[in-house]
């Protein structure tokens, strides 16, 4: 939560938004750094990562696909024919910026 207390710290993050959002842009990439496209992205609040029912998918598939998720902690992660990459720590908002880019293994 201490991403979320520097986000609203900071004056031009209010001004911006009282909703603090941050423009995730996911890459799905395989063992050999090629691009692996047509992924599913999933993400999920860390402290939720073993309930389903909390699990939210980017509205398009990858690579790359972009959507705003809430400053905070998540897990992230590709799925590819049914099979789950691994789930990859993101923190959006932790350095204090409105987009962030991330890598995810795709399976």
């Amino acid at each position: 939560m201490l991403f979320k207390s520097r986000w609203i710290s900071s004056s031009e993050q209010v001004s911006a938004s009282s909703n603090p959002l941050v423009a995730i842009t996911a890459r799905t990439l395989d063992h050999s750094g090629t691009v692996v496209q047509h992924c599913d992205v999933w993400y999920v609040p860390l402290a939720w990562e073993d309930d389903k029912e909390h699990w939210k998918r980017f509205d398009r598939f990858s690579s790359p696909t972009t959507q705003s998720v809430a400053v905070g902690q998540y897990k992230m992660w590709a799925n590819h024919n049914g099979k789950d990459g691994n789930r990859t720590p993101v923190n959006p908002g932790d350095d204090e910026q409105p987009t962030k880019n991330v890598d995810l293994d795709a399976p």
